[in-house]
């Protein structure tokens, strides 16, 4: 399955709007950043897999990249086309102050 630029761009587009929605759960701040490092760069890549670290050495694919970001954190993408089998949830939302980046 085929996915156009359109259809990337509007995924992308909706996922940055995620980092101006704010959400607090009971025990936390419902950010998902208990516990993480603030300020950490997560690398995605076309040829990256999910079993790989998210560094610039072992990129993750595009959905595990988003997925696994937490407040305060910086998705790359690399250039090249991301192409998604099945419907991405995301579960984890950023902060004003703490958002999810998304830079290609």
């Amino acid at each position: 399955m085929k996915i156009g630029k359109k259809f990337i761009v509007s995924f992308l587009v909706f996922l940055f709007a995620l980092t101006f929605v704010s959400c607090k759960k009971e025990g936390g701040t419902g950010d998902g950043s208990e516990g993480k490092e603030e300020g950490k760069i997560i690398y995605a890549s076309p040829t990256g897999v999910e079993s790989n670290s998210g560094t610039k050495e072992s990129p993750l694919d595009g959905a595990s990249a988003a997925v696994l970001a937490n407040a305060g954190e910086t998705v790359l993408f690399a250039e090249g086309t991301y192409e998604f089998s099945l419907p991405i949830y995301l579960s984890k939302i950023g902060t004003s102050n703490k958002p999810i980046t998304l830079k290609p």
